[in-house]
């Protein structure tokens, strides 16, 4: 004998099912073209590639105080030479041409671990870095001090084509707390390196805690 299969049936009375309301499918589709516009403007404006680490540039001039995050800074004079000697007796001697920087640094918020290891002299798109081979008669590398400046000079020793060179005319002086200035303040001051005329020699000053009493800044050019 053969026996029937169950059969399920759904009860009569069951409601059917509830109908969206066509308001709301047209509510959702302008909802999510209006997060689609949106993501379009953040795609936009995001900084591309590494842009969102690039240094925040603070500009000033010869002789001005520029401030930025945790450095401030006043070039007080740009030279040219074709030798140096420094207050501790070092002496350089170059193929090429030294640009010395007459310049008052200090830290403005926090000196703990704060020193002067970002002074780099760009022009074009090479850059050279401050020397620091003459110890501690240069700023190079030296600490800073909250509110008391350090006066003393930085040494680029830099190709002497440079010195009359279309790049030169729009040379720029970059000071940071860090050789890897990314996001934080990085010191520009623009250098008109075609308005200097190289002398034989230099002899710097000793670097000092304070400004001189003048304020005025030494023999230079400004961009």
């Amino acid at each position: 004998m053969t026996v029937p299969a169950d059969t399920v049936t759904a009860p009569s009375g069951d409601p059917a099912p509830a109908r969206v309301p066509w308001w709301r499918h047209a509510l959702s589709a302008l909802v999510l073209v209006g997060l689609l516009a949106v993501a379009g403007v953040v795609a936009d404006t995001a900084p591309s590639g590494g842009g969102w680490q690039a240094p925040v540039e603070v500009e000033g001039r010869l002789g001005e105080t520029v401030t930025g995050r945790n450095i401030e800074a006043t070039v007080r004079g740009v030279r040219a030479a074709d030798s140096v000697t420094t207050s501790n007796g070092w002496q350089g001697a170059t193929t090429g041409v030294w640009i010395v920087v007459d310049l008052s640094v200090a830290a403005v918020v926090d000196d703990r671990a704060a020193l002067l290891d970002g002074a780099v002299l760009r022009i074009g798109d090479r850059s050279y870095s401050a020397s620091d081979r003459p110890g501690l008669s240069v700023l190079a590398g030296r600490s800073l001090s909250v509110g008391i400046p350090m006066t003393g000079p930085l040494l680029f020793e830099i190709p002497r084509d440079d010195l009359d060179s279309a790049d030169g005319r729009g040379a720029r002086l970059e000071l940071g707390l860090d050789a890897d200035p990314r996001v934080d303040s990085l010191l520009v001051v623009p250098v008109d390196l075609t308005e200097l005329a190289a002398v034989p020699t230099i002899e710097t000053d000793e670097p000092v805690l304070g400004t001189p009493a003048s304020g005025e800044p030494t023999e230079g050019a400004a961009g």
